[in-house]
């Protein structure tokens, strides 16, 4: 394990940089429910874990995965054997049910070979791809908490990812484009014209920015940072 005064300044901003890019990509990426946002956020997460375990290791600290990652990567194996092919005696009796089901399909086609658990082989990769996204921002949020000061940190990404979405909608609706950023999704029957497909996941989201900027600003020791905050 290096020194600790291997410890490099830059690579900490750094990493610190790609996690806070992380928190704000999916909720300003259309809510993350496109196939390419998906694929774009979990590379982001992937190298955001790579850069902050490679910044603990290089400042001789233990890589903390916190409580999260265990059942999630847990969830994820379990996941990852449905996209396993299975022979269909082998499928019947784990489930009788799905492999009726396959057996009346593939059996006509004259395809009766190896077929995975999973009915949905495709979405359930997708699935996969997301548990293992959820993992991986766990981790590298873990890593920031342990951080000096890394809650508030972490709580001060959240609120101004939820500053960032609050500013794009406010433009939109003023704007009067009428769907997230004039090209995604349909015409949503809502007020305010936000980054997110489903209005419900909006409204979730500013709802936890809006927590986590009120967690800031109650804290907060500096009475005019705490307005600022709140």
């Amino acid at each position: 394990m290096p020194p600790p005064s291997a410890h490099s300044p830059a690579l900490t901003r750094g990493a610190d940089a790609l996690l806070l890019l992380t928190l704000c990509f999916a909720p300003l990426a259309v809510g993350g429910v496109y196939a390419w946002a998906q694929l774009g956020l979990l590379l982001l997460a992937a190298l955001t874990t790579l850069g902050g375990v490679l910044e603990r290791w290089r400042a001789g600290r233990h890589v903390h995965a916190g409580p999260l990652a265990p059942p999630l990567l847990l969830l994820g194996a379990l996941c990852a054997l449905q996209l396993v092919p299975l022979p269909l005696g082998v499928l019947g009796a784990i489930s009788p049910a799905a492999a009726e089901l396959l057996e009346l399909i593939l059996v006509p086609l004259g395809a009766a070979g190896a077929h995975p658990l999973s009915l949905d082989p495709p979405a359930t990769a997708v699935e996969l791809g997301k548990i293992l996204l959820y993992a991986l921002i766990a981790v590298a949020a873990t890593r920031r908490a342990h951080e000096h000061r890394g809650r508030r940190w972490l709580w001060r990404a959240v609120a101004l990812a939820g500053v960032a979405g609050l500013g794009i909608a406010a433009v939109q609706t003023i704007a009067n484009v009428q769907r997230p950023y004039g090209v995604f999704g349909v015409t949503p029957e809502a007020f305010l014209v936000s980054t997110f497909v489903n209005p419900n996941h909006a409204a979730a989201f500013f709802g936890i920015a809006g927590f986590a900027a009120a967690a800031v600003a109650l804290t907060e020791r500096e009475r005019a940072r705490a307005a600022l905050w709140a």
